[in-house]
């Protein structure tokens, strides 16, 4: 009886232990669910695998396009054994919400193509054709590229698409004279993510690509990392979502060498967030789709994050998105942006409403009015909108701005400004306590082009409200004002488009007022004591190569900080950015995309931001 005891107890023992055992389970295309799940016999169904997946184990997705899956987290693994859903090594994954649609037929000699009952509509056509949030967000691709949809049968013209909300009957009108039954023609049929982590803690999602979700903006990402603890995304890019790439909340949870690019409103969206790092990663060509651009003012373009915690952006960068760049709004708690790069945005770097910010060794440049607002119109410009700022700082409390290089920006390349605003929580904010060091600011102020008539045109380079120890007040403040101390400027760089040794323009600006020259503002502020007027001597300016030469006096000027590699300098330290600077920027050129519009098609060259896999090791936290 003893014996038969023991034999039961073991017996037990290896069951539980055999359950939380290192398993690999393998999902492929035309695999099935009552498979053993091996790689030679794998699971169907995404969800299947993570059904079974106990602490320690992997789903392995084995290559292939995977369809009409949501796939959702059920349990949590352990801080020793996290849950992993991955590719299979070596293999390519791409998991759409999509379905490729067959069965074409021409109406008359017309050149409009009809398909019969898609089964879905997403969204509806908003009276509002400046903001997109309420309009339809329905998507069609012909060989892989994005065919805008018109809100009206009549509406169609070739490269274009219609879908009726009743019948949901499909009128394509392909550009030239195109056979969609000779094409391959892809619709997305799902409106919700593609994956969620379900409040699971401890998790890798790695390797994976994400396509053609019609998800709604300000609401669940096509990937959603909405809570949960210890979650790191790997590799991963989405493309193409109609409202943003991923969502992440939660706690320590971390986004690397990842991108998220195409997406109709956003890249990344963080709200709610604590200790979140997002490392050497690419937001880009969001909110450009034509059809689905949402107001870059309330939400839109690389990146925003919202009332977030400790979060800390390393090696992030975003390019070429129609609203800012980088965007913590409202009541984030010290963030975190170095060691990245923003550019061909509206905003480059944008910290509002919010404190302790660390804003460390960024590049900022050709951050363009156009795109920091929908329907650019030069006719109807005035300086207070769109702003299009290097780096700005609106109504926030105690930011550090150290060693960012910021140049060709269409307004300021530095702005500390901002009115009196609520944090949401009751706290009244404006822009004060701010820290300016060693930053290099040239050729801003950059734009040209019309205003609108009657309008000035704003001519400031660089700004800063409560500028210093002799700055007058500012008129613009009103009670109950929150106690605040001036902001500080000084061992910066200043290249002037206006106000150089023959200043013809306010280069400068203060609570109301504005300097020519940086005598001027010495004298008014008491700022830039140590700063001064050079040509930095970048290496390649036409290159947009903006590493100091050998001979720049940007060298050895620096007022150093402790932690912050490279300050000696003023400027950006380009060794501790994600890539090799053989030749910088490194884009390597992808295959044309084509937007099919009007009678003809206009070609998008894509540059991507290839960063290196090897992770930085410096970390720069260390305040002053």
């Amino acid at each position: 009886m003893a014996q038969r005891s023991v034999l039961l107890l073991c017996a037990t023992l290896f069951l539980v232990r055999g359950a939380y055992a290192d398993q690999t389970y393998y999902v492929g295309v035309g695999g099935s669910d009552s498979n053993p799940g091996t790689q030679a016999l794998p699971f169907a169904t995404i969800q299947h695998g993570l059904g079974l997946a106990q602490p320690g184990d992997a789903v392995d997705l084995l290559s292939g396009t995977y369809r009409d899956q949501y796939a959702s987290f059920v349990r949590s693994g352990t801080t020793a054994a996290p849950i992993t859903l991955e590719a299979a090594p070596g293999a390519s994954v791409t998991i759409k919400g999509s379905d490729i649609l067959s069965g074409w037929t021409q109406q008359g000699t017309s050149g409009i193509y009809t398909h019969a009952n898609l089964g879905h509509y997403f969204g509806q056509w908003s009276a509002n054709p400046a903001d997109a949030r309420s309009e339809a967000r329905n998507q069609l691709f012909v060989n892989g590229t994005y065919v805008p949809e018109v809100s009206t049968q009549s509406a169609l013209q070739p490269g274009t698409f219609y879908i009726d909300p009743t019948s949901k009957n499909i009128y394509l009108r392909p550009a030239g004279s195109a056979n969609p039954n000779q094409q391959t023609i892809e619709a997305s049929v799902t409106g919700g993510p593609l994956l969620t982590t379900n409040g699971q803690n401890n998790l890798v999602i790695k390797g994976l690509n994400f396509a053609d979700d019609a998800n709604a903006p300000q609401d669940a990402a096509a990937v959603q990392v909405s809570t949960g603890s210890n979650i790191r995304v790997d590799s991963v890019s989405v493309q193409y979502a109609a409202g943003a790439g991923i969502d992440v909340g939660g706690s320590n949870n971390t986004i690397i060498n990842s991108h998220f690019n195409y997406n109709g409103q956003e890249g990344i969206h963080s709200a709610n967030s604590v200790n979140l790092l997002v490392k050497n990663s690419e937001t880009a060509y969001n909110n450009t789709l034509p059809g689905k651009q949402y107001d870059p003012g309330w939400e839109a373009g690389g990146n925003k994050f919202v009332r977030t915690q400790n979060t800390v952006i390393d090696g992030l960068v975003s390019h070429d998105n129609i609203g800012s760049g980088i965007w913590f709004d409202i009541d984030n708690k010290n963030a975190t942006i170095e060691n990245s790069v923003s550019h061909d945005n509206g905003k480059g770097i944008q910290y509002e409403i919010s404190y302790g910010g660390k804003i460390y060794n960024n590049l900022v440049y050709k951050n363009q009015y156009k795109n920091d607002t929908l329907n650019f119109n030069a006719n109807d410009l005035e300086p207070s909108s769109p702003s299009a700022y290097g780096i700005y700082i609106s109504s926030s409390a105690g930011v550090q701005v150290y060693n960012n290089t910021a140049v060709y920006n269409d307004r300021s390349g530095i702005s500390v400004t901002g009115p009196l605003r609520d944090d949401g929580d009751g706290h009244k904010l404006y822009s004060y306590a701010a820290n300016l060091r060693n930053n290099l600011v040239a050729m801003n102020d950059a734009y040209t082009g019309a205003i609108s008539a009657g309008s000035t045109r704003d001519e400031f380079e660089y700004q800063i409200a409560n500028g210093g120890p002799k700055a007058k007040a500012d008129p613009g403040l009103v009670s109950p004002l929150v106690p605040f101390s001036g902001n500080l400027s000084d061992y910066n760089l200043f290249m002037l488009r206006y106000g150089g040794a023959t200043p013809n323009a306010n280069s400068f600006g203060f609570n109301g007022w504005t300097d020519q020259s940086l005598a001027e503002w010495l004298a008014d502020t008491g700022q830039d004591l140590h700063s001064l007027i050079a040509s930095p001597l970048f290496v390649d300016v036409a290159a947009d190569d903006y590493r100091l030469a050998a001979n720049s006096p940007a060298l050895g000027r620096g007022i150093l900080i402790p932690g912050l590699v490279g300050s000696q300098n003023i400027g950006a330290n380009f060794d501790l950015f994600p890539t090799s600077f053989t030749s910088f920027p490194t884009y390597i050129p992808e295959p044309s995309a084509m937007l099919l519009i009007g009678g003809g098609a206009v070609c998008l060259r894509r540059r991507i931001f290839r960063p290196a896999s090897r992770e930085l090791e410096t970390k720069i936290h260390q305040k002053l």
